[in-house]
Parts: structure tokens; C-alpha cells; sequence
């Protein structure tokens, strides 16, 4: 927790503090016999009375020990009336029910004398004996004999049970059940004291339900207290009544309402000339001011209060009101008022303590007392003394069994630690609270360590950890039901994920913040907006998607009418922050400025210190992408100092990033570089390992632009070394594929950095290191999983876990179907939608138990992931009639590295931006083949196939010779075929040459990374297959299909069935399969090079998912799916093999797709596996992983190699091709010479020689 956090938490704690005093007083009404408290306090001298009071009216979590005064009288009233029962004229023989009633009257004082010990035993304890009391008036014979009296004392008896739940031990589930009983009972007693009783149960089920987030129960609990103490004319009691519905409004963010039954309570108060309760009531009229943004009203209320409780000598609850009056002060940026006030109430806390130390008695007030006081040194920024009164608050709960204060008080030792920069210390704390907790199963308290111990991992920069605990921490929330908790915890889950990349999962948990508030929270719902406007807005920032910015837009639009109607001032101004922060990035700079201006001039109008160095932050930013530099400076100054006065050390850090900026815009290096080390020492001061990275990074940009290379590499080798760090702790293999996306802009610029380098010293290995550093830049993801492969990961997980896989995979494909039958109409939008949000987050959970999965079985733990590979272990994979071209596509430079068993050569080429031009024509030109045009004008793919090889391969033409290329393609060339671009040796930029493709003198292999290659030859020791060829071909596909009608096709098209084939198939924006009857054509053919005895086929029905999944594939080394092929690129899990949809009855079979998940479970044998139909080898395209689609998933389940398409095929080209194919393959040849051979046949068939019809096909995987 950063300083400022723990500011807030500490603002929180005064809040609870002074909303005690309020709610000490809505669950009990005075009664109107003195308690045992009340006679003790009149004894005493006027001071200590005011002290003890004070004392007692302090705070148990959301309620007070304040209340046990009318407990106390309330117990008195009815041992009294026991004794009355038992008292009669003449004293003859007890009778059994006499016998009985005197057993519950020594009960219920054992009962009473333990619950008022400190200690949790003590309060289970006094439970047993009330509910062995319960036992007695429930008893036959004695409701015969008193049956008034029996169920009036049983309402009593429940009451009491409900209120140590309630108030002793805060397991209000269980109070409601025990008030609800009383409140029953009492409602039906016609006892003159039932009325009290229900009096007592409406005012303590109003505070349980709110503590539960029930607000219409606990506003309408609350609503029936205040008739009945109206109607019995109890002032005092009624206006404690309208203070509780006015908590229960505060705590569902009405505002206005809360104030308004505030405002009836004071005036009862006023008119009583109660001065405790117009003190508490002017508290909490003080702090709803401070929610609404009025701190001068909120200092009026407060000083007002501050009088009385002056006047009433009550010292501990001055203090609160001390403490109260310095934060407000404190947001005010009046830093001095602040400390002022906050001074005089520790002296205040030290005096109560030292009165209470006086009585054994007050131990538990003391535990309160020390924290209080631990509080008030934190705000005065004294950390080392905070820990000292925790350390005491500590010994004395762990002495008196208060298990649950302990807890709270080691908890908040940890936090202190923190703040200390002291980060082990304070997991030790946080782990030793979270112990204790889950010792007394207080569920509440754990969720909230386990929060506290996320964002400790998340600022260390272990982002996986802190996942991990957030999630223990939501799963307790959603048992508990505790709404308010959950949407914290998801909120903080969305900032974790948007720091791994993970952006749409960052959205999409902000969502489901929404819609928790929606239904339980109203008042939030508006703050709900403004966190998915923000998500939006990361997204955008770091995807460069503007659409994501328009949305951010509306949200944060949604939010700001929200918070007009609430008028809630602070949260219009932040709002207005975020606006201008979405204008800006989508380059509407006056409409930005506009935005910043009004935030501050709000912020400003109404001393909101906080929100105004954000908003001059903003309009810092703002001015500098608008070209005034000087304004920017000039505001970000103003911004900087402010922060410095809050002490806001990130806003800090912030404003210095800002700054390093403007410096840069200005051209002041010097000045930029000093701001960024201040930002990375701030980073370093908070434990912000994540917030490292980007400073150094800076500054190596600009030492390179002033030429010093050298120290340009320190920098950014130390920002790398801070990238692996964080990206091996995390354990997802998703969250580690987008956390290394958002970073890739740092490899790329070591690259270019270290060939700056080699340009000027050539012999220093400068090229050698690029090399490495390109190859660790790519595909680690696959390398890990290979290695996973390797070590048979899911060998031994628990049956439990691979059972509720399946169960998730199965729920997923049940939702699609739901989607996919709702008709596309109006009035289904809104089922529709929430099925998507029910898809995706079954798609989340399938995601996280495969992180679940592997992190579980007991091989991974000794899993050791390859390194990515050097020089020297990248040409030992190599022969000698091998070469490696590594691509790296970069912003202003790209390069390619030319790679042989004894040498390497590094060449400059021109900027992404033209490679991927000439990329994309290309593919054009290749695609149009498909067009009447195309095929008859086979000579118009020269032109852009020879521009792309000028660019890509010209300048090493002369190292390719008529070798062997492997290609390590990057960017936008993984999409195109390279066996189709034009051979540099053949090409001319000055005279018309006719067209020669590159496979006329070279194999052509596509690799995701050397390091991927080399690992799967050292770990895949599967056992070789020891039978040839089997095929899976011409599935049906829809319920038209003559061989399910027995007649021709009556439609054109054919219908897809299976709801994730469609969802696929919509994100590759196509509506349906059509029946490939070539492919049967082609499995025939090649089935006749085999014999019967070697090979395996099924066709039509047949060619389904069971088949697919058969174990018996294993035992063949060639595989053929001769059928359609989906990537998702959109949800890659949802990539897969097209099967039969449709049995023999017409009817749509539970699976007919083989999705990735599916694949990645296959055990496979096989030397190759060929996907001889539609856009196989393309996926979503990651940067730093490349493209993420079926090949890994084959790669992971034991093929050597695979062929696959980069577009839509011709059924009839890939009929006469893949026959070709299989020949050589079946002849004997190698995979890489029989596909050469075959697309060369192809190409020199005037039909055929159209790239379209044999290009698509490449080869990925081993070569050898």
C-alpha cells in the first residue's frame, strides 16, 4: 500500500470511528432502568465519567460499545423480573417449574457475567448458556404454566444471542436469524414489555442488514423502529431510529437522503437538548458534507461538535473530532492546520489511555485507544511510533483471546511496514493476521488481508500472486455475499490485469463491477462507469485502438450525469480529468484542455486539494501533446508542488514522467533525464518494480539520440532484467503472452540499439547479441508450453480438475448454442448480451484453471525453462545447407539476420511501415487469384511479389545461394507464403523478368523461433508410430446434406451447428461451411498409396469428434484433416477442426468441433500432420508470441511439423496438390522436399500456376 492509499484507509478508520458513536445508538433505546453501567459511571468523578463514556461509546467494527450500557439495563430488567417470578407472599417447597425458572435465572447471571469479559471464548460461552435458557422456556410444562411470560423472556433470550453475533463476534448471518425470531415472538406477545423488545430487535435487524448490504430490510427495520418510538412517545430512541435510515442511505451512496433523516434526528435532539446525541448526529451530518465535497460545512459540523463534547467533558470522542477536523484540513493541502489539530487529539488519546490503563476492566477500550493514537502518528508521517501502539494494542488482544482484534491490529502493523518500504516484514505481518483469521473463520477480516496482500505483490511486481489472492479474497466476498467488498475486488483485479495487458479481461471486470452495483449498490453505480471508462482508456493508450478511447468517452459521459445528480463535486471533477485524458489521445486538444480547466477550476472552488494536482496533471499532459511546452511546464510545476505538499509520492513519480516528456519536446535532454530519475527513484522509494521499466527506457531513448550508445544499453538492459523478472512470476501463460506484448517496444529498441552498436565496432559481437535478443523477444510463450510437453505436465493433475475442464468446455459450448438460437431481434439484445458476458467469463474461468492446472501438478515444480538460444546453440540446429533468416520489424529500422553452422550476417532493411505495404499488396495480388481475373492473368503476382522480395530479400541474395531457408518471420510476414515471393536471383528493378517464385531454388520452412525448434527436438520423447496414414475427411455439415435427406442439396449453403464453430466463424466475419467433396477426392487418392493394413480413414458420419480423440491415432506417424479449419482470432480456444455436425437422424451431434483445448490434449505420434483446408496457419497475431493458432496447439500435442493454409483454398487446387504431396512424402522424401516438389508441379500446370492454388501451404516445424 502506497502512502497515499494508507491515508485513505486511515480516513476510512476516522469515519467508522465517528459513524460508532451514531451507531451505538440505533439498536438499543434507554429502557428506563438503570443499568449496572450507569450506577458504576455516577460514582465516579465527573472527568473519569466523561472518560469512560467516551470509552465505551468507541467502536466494534459498525458498532459500539456503547451499546452494552442499555444491554447491561435491559439484562438488569429482565434478571429482575426472573426474581420477581421466583418471589412469591410465602416461601412453600419449590415446585419443578420453579426448579426450572431458578435454573434459568443462575444461567442467565453466569450468561451476563461472561459477556461482559473481552475475550471471543468468553462471548461462545455466554451463548451456550443462553441458549441452555432458551431449552427451558421452550420446555412444555413451563410455557403451560407461564405462557406469557415463557415466550416474552425467549424473545429476550434470542435478542441477546442475535446481539453478541452481532455486535461481539460480527456474524451477522447468524444475528439475523436469532432478532428475527425475537422480533416474531415479540410481535405476537401481549407481555406490556414485548413492545420494548420489539422495539430492540427492528433497531438491531436495521444495523445487521446493512452490515450485510441489505438495504431495502435494513431501511424498512429501521422505518418500523421509528413508528413504534414515535407512537410510544420515545423521542430520543425515534431520532436514533432516523439516524440508522440515514446510515443506511450513506452506506448505498445516497447522500442526499442520508442527510435528510440526519437532519430529522437533530432537530429531535435539539428540541430534547440531548447534547451526546446532537454531537454524534452534528459528527455524521459533518462527514455526509465531506462525501459531498463541503468541507466548509463539513468543519462547521465538526467544530460544532467539537463544543459539546467540550462542554461534556467526553475526552476520547474530542479526539475523534480532532482527528476528524486535521484530515479535512489535510485534503485540503492545509498541512499545517492539519498536524495542528491532530497534535491536540493525541494528547487527548494519550490522557484516555492513561485512565483506562487505571481498570482492568477497560482493556478492550484500550486496544481501541492504542489504535487511535498508532493512527494519529501515521498521519503526522511518524511510522516507527504507529508500530509501537499497534505493537501494544497487539499484546494486549492477544492476552485478552480477542483473536479477531489481534488480527485487525497485526494486519494494520503490516501495512505500517509497508509504508517503511519494509516489504517482508509486512507480508510476515499480513500472513500472520491472515492466519489468525482463518483460525476463527472471521471470513470478512480475510478477505480483506488477502487484498491488502495483493496490492503489496502487485507493487512488487508479481502480478500473478497478487491474481491468486484476489481471487481467494472474491470467492469469500460472493459467499459472503458482501457486494461492496466483491466490486473492490474486482475493481483491484481489472488494475492487475490491465498491468499484464490483459485489457479486455481489465474491461471486463470492471463490468461485472457494474452490474454487482446495479443490483446492490445504486449509489456506486456511477463510480462503476467511470472505472470501465478508464479501462477503456488503458486500452487504448497502450493498444493504439482510438474506438476503445470513444468508448471510454461514453462511459466516463454516463458517469459524469451520475455524479451531477448526486452532486457529488469530487467525483464530477475526477471524471472531467479522465474526459480530457480521452480527448487527448484521441488528438482533440482544446476539447482536452477544456476538460483539464474544468476539473481544476471545480477542484480549485472547492479546496480539493487531491484532485486538483491531478487535474494540473492532466492539463500538463494535455498542453504538451498540444505543442505549448512552455504552458505544460509551467502547470506541471504547479502540479509537482502540490503533490510534494500532500506528500503523494506517485503523483509525484507522475508528474516527472510528464515532465521528462516536455523536457524531450523542448529538446532539453539534460533536464528530460533528470526528470526521469526522479521518477525512478520515487518508483523505487514506493516498491513500484512495474512503474521501473518506463524511466529507464526513456533514458536509454535519449542517450542513444545523443550518441551515447553505451550508456543507452545500461539503461535498457536494466529495464530487460526488470521485464523477465516480472513476467516470470507470473504463471498464466495468457497474462504472461500479454504482459510481454505490452513490451515489446523494449526489445525492439535494444535491437536497433545494439545493431547501432555493431555499426560501430563490427567485430564486437554487437550483431551476435541482437540476434539473442530478437530470439528472446519471440515465442517464449510456445517454448515454455513445449517444455511443459516435455515433462507430460498433465500426467498426474488431479482427475477433479481435468473433470471440471471438461465441464467448462461443455458449458461454453452450451452458451453459444443459447446465443445462437435467440433470434437476432430487438427485444432478445439484452438476453443476448448477458449470455456474451456469461460466455466470456466462462471463457476467463476455462483460462484460469489451465493456469490451475499446470501450477498444480506435481511436475511442474521442476520444470526448467530453455533459455532462449545464442549464436553458437542457434547454428549447432542448423546443416550446412541451411540458412536462417530472423526477422525484426522495427518503427524506423528493421533487420534480418542471415544465420549458417559457421556465420552470420546482420542487414539493414527499411521501416515497418513500408515492409508491411508491400507485404500487404502482395497478399492482395495473391488472393485475386481467386477472382476470373486472377486466374488468367497469372504474371500479374510478379510486380508487388518482386517489390517485397527487393525489400525482404535482395540485399542477401547472394547468402541464399539454393539452400535450405528457414524462416523466422515477424509482423505482418507470417501472413504472406515466402515460397511465392519472386527469387531476387531472378529478378530485376530496371527491366520486365519473368516471374520465378523462391521455391524454385529453395525449400521454405516457417518457424515460430529457433529457441521453439530446439526445445521440442530435445523434450519430445514420444515413441515413434509404427503405422503410416490416417485421415478424417468430407464431415457433414448440415441437416440439407443428400446424405442425410437422401437427396440433393436443396441449399446452396450449408448450415453451421455447432455454437462455437458459428461464434468462430462470425470473428472471421463468414456465415457458413459449405461441403468440401474435393476433399473426399483427395483422401482417395492419397489412401491408394498406402496399403489397407497401414492406414486408417473414416468419411461423412464417421468423421467426427470421437474419432478425432481416439487414442489409436497415436499410432500413426501421418495425419490428414482434410476439412475446414477455424482461428478464432478473436478467442483463440475457440480455433479448431471442423467435424461432422449432423447424425444419421438429421439431429446436431454434442461435439462437432475439435478446438484448440481439445488439440492441445491429443497425445500425438506423428512425424507431420497436414490441415489441408481454410486459413490453418494463421491466429491471433500477439507481438513478442506471434501467431497463436492451431500449430502450437499441434506442436504441444507431439507433431514433429505441420502444414497448414494462409487463406481460403481452392478445394479443387488442394485436391491435386496434396495428392503430389503425399507421394514423395510415402516415397520416402522429407516433408519440406515433398511439399517443394508438389507446389512446383502445380505452378508449372498452366491451370494451376496461379499462386492462390499452391502458396497457401507452408510448412511449420522440424525440417530434418
Amino acid at each position: 500500500m502506497s502512502q497515499e492509499k494508507s491515508n485513505i484507509k486511515i480516513c476510512e478508520f476516522l469515519r467508522i470511528v465517528s459513524f460508532a458513536g451514531f451507531v451505538s445508538m440505533l439498536l438499543l433505546p434507554d429502557v428506563g432502568i438503570a443499568g449496572l453501567y450507569e450506577v458504576t459511571i455516577a460514582e465516579q468523578p465527573q472527568s473519569q465519567q466523561a472518560t469512560d463514556a467516551a470509552a465505551k461509546r468507541s467502536f466494534v467494527d459498525s458498532f459500539s460499545e456503547n451499546i452494552v450500557r442499555k444491554v447491561s439495563a435491559s439484562a438488569n430488567n429482565t434478571s429482575l423480573r426472573l426474581q420477581l417470578v421466583q418471589s412469591p407472599a410465602t416461601k412453600p417447597a419449590p415446585s419443578p417449574i420453579q426448579l426450572l425458572i431458578n435454573k434459568a435465572s443462575q444461567l442467565f447471571k453466569e450468561g451476563y457475567e461472561l459477556s461482559k469479559q473481552p475475550s471471543v471464548a468468553a462471548q461462545r460461552q455466554a451463548i451456550s448458556k443462553y441458549e441452555e435458557i432458551l431449552k427451558i422456556w421452550r420446555l412444555p410444562e413451563v410455557r403451560a404454566e407461564i405462557p406469557e411470560k415463557a415466550r416474552s423472556y425467549e424473545a429476550d433470550i434470542l435478542f441477546h444471542i442475535g446481539y453478541i453475533y452481532s455486535v461481539e463476534l460480527t456474524e451477522y448471518t447468524k444475528a439475523v436469524g436469532y432478532m428475527e425470531q425475537a422480533l416474531a415472538i415479540s410481535r405476537e406477545s401481549k407481555e406490556p414489555k414485548a413492545r420494548s423488545t420489539q422495539g430492540l430487535a427492528l433497531l438491531g435487524l436495521g444495523g445487521v442488514y446493512r452490515e450485510l448490504g441489505e438495504k431495502q430490510k435494513a431501511v424498512n427495520a429501521y422505518t418500523q423502529a421509528q413508528s413504534l418510538y414515535h407512537a410510544e412517545n420515545q423521542p430520543k430512541v425515534e431520532a436514533q431510529a432516523l439516524s440508522g435510515i440515514a446510515g443506511v442511505y450513506g452506506r448505498f451512496g445516497e447522500q442526499k437522503k442520508e442527510r435528510e433523516f440526519l437532519d430529522k434526528a437533530l432537530a429531535i435532539h435539539k428540541a430534547n437538548k440531548d447534547l451526546p446525541e446532537q454531537a454524534s448526529t452534528l459528527t455524521l451530518i459533518a462527514l455526509n458534507c465531506q462525501k459531498l465535497d463541503e468541507t466548509e460545512n463539513a468543519l462547521k459540523y465538526y467544530l460544532q461538535a467539537l463544543e459539546i463534547y467540550r462542554q461534556t467533558k467526553d475526552l476520547f470522542e474530542q479526539a475523534n473530532t480532532l482527528i476528524a477536523i486535521g484530515f479535512v484540513y489535510s485534503t485540503r493541502g492545509a498541512r499545517l492546520s492539519a498536524e495542528k489539530y491532530i497534535q491536540q487529539a493525541l494528547e487527548l488519546q494519550k490522557t484516555v489511555l492513561r485512565q483506562l490503563q487505571q481498570n482492568v476492566e477497560y482493556q478492550r477500550n484500550q486496544i481501541i485507544i492504542l489504535q487511535q493514537i498508532a493512527t494519529s502518528y501515521s498521519a503526522l508521517g511518524d511510522t516507527q511510533q504507529q508500530i509501537v501502539y499497534l505493537k501494544q494494542a497487539e499484546t494486549i488482544a492477544h492476552e485478552l483471546g480477542r483473536t479477531q482484534d489481534e488480527a485487525q491490529v497485526i494486519s494494520n502493523i503490516g501495512e505500517a511496514y509497508y509504508n517503511l518500504g519494509e516489504t517482508q516484514k509486512s507480508l510476515e505481518n499480513l500472513n500472520q493476521a491472515l492466519k489468525l483469521q482463518r483460525d476463527i473463520k472471521d471470513f470478512q477480516g480475510e478477505a480483506k488481508t488477502l487484498v491488502n496482500i495483493a496490492s503489496i505483490h502487485t507493487k512488487s511486481g508479481e502480478s500473478q500472486q497478487a491474481l491468486n489472492k484476489l481471487n481467494e479474497a472474491l470467492e469469500i466476498s460472493k459467499q459472503k455475499q458482501n457486494s461492496v467488498l466483491e466490486g473492490e475486488i474486482l475493481y483491484d483485479m481489472s488494475g492487475v490485469y490491465g498491468n499484464l495487458g490483459a485489457y479486455d479481461l481489465s474491461i471486463q471486470k470492471t463490468k461485472e463491477v457494474l452490474a454487482i452495483y446495479q443490483k446492490s449498490n445504486p449509489g456506486l453505480v456511477g463510480t462503476a462507469h467511470n472505472s470501465i471508462g478508464s479501462a477503456y482508456l488503458q486500452s487504448c493508450f497502450y493498444q493504439k485502438k482510438p474506438e476503445d478511447c470513444s468508448q471510454g468517452l461514453d462511459y466516463f459521459k454516463q458517469a459524469l450525469d451520475y455524479a451531477r445528480k448526486k452532486d457529488s463535486v469530487s467525483m464530477q471533477a475526477s471524471i472531467l480529468g479522465n474526459i480530457a485524458k480521452a480527448y487527448e489521445l484521441l488528438k482533440d486538444y482544446p476539447q482536452a484542455i477544456t476538460n483539464a480547466k474544468q476539473a481544476l477550476e471545480l477542484s480549485r472552488k472547492y479546496k480539493l486539494k487531491d484532485i486538483e494536482k491531478t487535474a494540473l496533471g492532466l492539463l500538463s499532459a494535455a498542453y504538451e501533446r498540444a505543442g505549448d511546452h512552455q504552458n505544460a511546464l509551467d502547470v506541471s510545476k504547479q502540479s509537482l508542488s502540490l503533490s510534494q505538499q500532500l506528500g503523494d509520492l506517485t503523483s509525484q513519480a507522475t508528474v516527472y514522467k510528464i515532465q521528462g516528456t516536455i523536457y524531450t519536446s523542448m529538446k532539453q535532454p539534460q533536464q528530460a533525464i533528470e526528470a526521469y530519475h526522479q521518477e525512478l527513484k520515487l518508483a523505487k522509494q514506493i516498491g513500484d518494480t512495474s512503474n521501473q521499466t518506463y524511466p529507464l527506457y526513456k533514458i536509454a531513448i535519449i542517450e542513444r539520440d545523443r550518441g551515447n550508445l553505451n550508456q543507452a544499453k545500461t539503461q535498457i538492459e536494466t529495464a530487460i532484467k526488470l521485464i523477465e523478472s516480472i513476467r516470470g512470476k507470473v504463471t498464466s501463460q495468457d497474462l504472461r503472452t500479454s504482459y510481454f506484448a505490452t513490451v515489446q517496444d523494449y526489445y525492439e529498441f535494444y535491437i536497433d540499439l545494439l545493431m547501432q552498436l555493431h555499426k560501430q565496432n563490427p567485430s564486437q559481437g554487437y550483431d551476435a547479441l541482437a540476434l539473442h535478443v530478437s530470439e528472446r523477444s519471440r515465442a517464449r510463450g510456445l517454448v515454455e508450453l513445449l517444455a511443459e510437453a516435455g515433462a507430460n505436465i498433465r500426467k498426474h493433475v488431479d482427475h477433479k480438475l481435468l473433470a471440471t475442464e471438461q465441464l467448462l468446455l461443455n458449458k461454453i459450448d452450451a452458451t453459444q448454442k443459447r446465443i445462437q438460437e435467440l433470434p437476432a431481434k430487438p427485444n432478445n439484445e439484452t438476453r443476448i448480451e448477458a449470455l456474451k458476458k456469461e460466455s466470456e467469463n466462462l471463457l476467463t474461468e476455462y483460462r484460469e484453471l489451465q493456469t490451475k492446472i499446470r501450477t498444480t501438478s506435481p511436475e511442474y515444480a521442476a520444470i526448467q525453462y530453455p533459455e532462449p538460444l545464442e549464436l553458437k546453440q542457434i547454428q549447432q540446429q542448423l546443416d550446412k545447407d541451411t540458412v536462417l533468416l530472423q526477422y525484426s520489424l522495427g518503427k524506423d529500422r528493421s533487420y534480418v539476420w542471415a544465420v549458417t553452422p559457421d556465420s552470420l550476417q546482420a542487414y539493414e532493411l527499411p521501416a515497418q511501415k513500408q515492409i508491411e505495404d508491400a507485404a500487404n499488396n502482395f497478399r492482395d495480388a495473391m488472393l485475386s487469384g481467386a477472382t476470373p481475373f486472377g486466374k488468367n492473368n497469372p504474371d500479374a503476382i510478379n510486380k508487388p511479389a518482386s517489390q517485397l522480395s527487393q525489400i525482404i530479400l535482395a540485399p542477401l541474395a547472394n547468402k541464399l545461394e539454393k539452400k535450405r531457408l528457414l524462416i523466422v518471420a515477424d509482423g505482418v510476414l507470417q501472413n504472406i507464403p515466402f515460397a511465392a515471393l519472386a527469387d531476387p536471383s531472378a529478378t530485376s528493378v530496371t527491366k520486365s523478368v519473368a516471374y520465378q517464385p523462391l521455391i524454385v531454388n529453395h525449400e521454405i520452412v516457417n518457424l515460430p523461433s529457433v529457441t521453439a525448434i530446439a526445445t521440442q527436438r530435445k523434450l519430445n520423447k514420444r515413441q515413434l508410430a509404427t503405422k503410416t496414414l490416417a485421415v478424417i475427411a468430407d464431415p457433414v455439415f448440415s441437416a440439407n446434406d443428400e446424405r442425410v435427406t437422401g437427396k440433393p442439396d436443396s441449399l446452396g449453403k450449408e448450415l453451421i451447428l455447432d455454437s462455437s464453430l458459428r461464434r468462430a466463424m462470425k470473428n472471421l466475419k463468414r456465415n457458413e461451411l459449405s461441403r468440401l467433396p474435393g476433399t473426399r477426392k483427395e483422401a482417395e487418392a492419397i489412401l491408394k498409396l498406402v496399403p489397407p493394413s497401414q492406414s486408417l480413414h473414416v468419411y461423412d458420419f464417421d468423421a467426427n469428434y470421437n474419432f478425432a480423440t481416439n487414442p489409436q491415432l497415436k499410432q500413426y506417424r501421418f495425419l490428414l484433416f482434410a476439412t475446414h479449419g477455424i482461428v478464432d482470432t478473436t478467442n483463440p480456444e475457440l480455433s479448431g477442426i471442423a467435424l461432422t455436425q449432423i447424425d444419421k437422424q438429421g439431429k446436431a451431434v454434442e461435439k462437432g468441433y475439435l478446438r484448440l483445448g481439445d488439440i492441445f490434449n491429443l497425445d500425438l505420434g506423428a512425424e507431420l500432420v497436414v490441415l489441408s483446408a481454410c486459413e490453418t496457419g494463421l491466429g491471433k497475431n500477439v507481438k513478442g508470441e506471434g501467431l497463436m493458432g492451431l500449430t502450437r496447439g499441434l506442436m504441444y500435442a507431439g507433431s514433429k511439423r505441420a502444414v497448414v493454409s494462409l487463406w481460403q483454398v481452392d478445394d479443387d487446387g488442394t485436391s491435386q496438390l496434396m495428392p503430389l504431396f503425399y507421394k514423395a512424402v510415402l516415397a520416402g522424401k522429407s516433408p519440406t522436399v515433398a511439399l517443394r516438389e508438389a507446389q512446383l508441379q502445380l505452378w508449372q500446370q498452366k491451370e494451376w500456376q496461379n499462386p492462390y492454388y499452391w502458396a497457401p501451404f507452408t510448412l511449420q516445424g522440424e525440417w530434418r
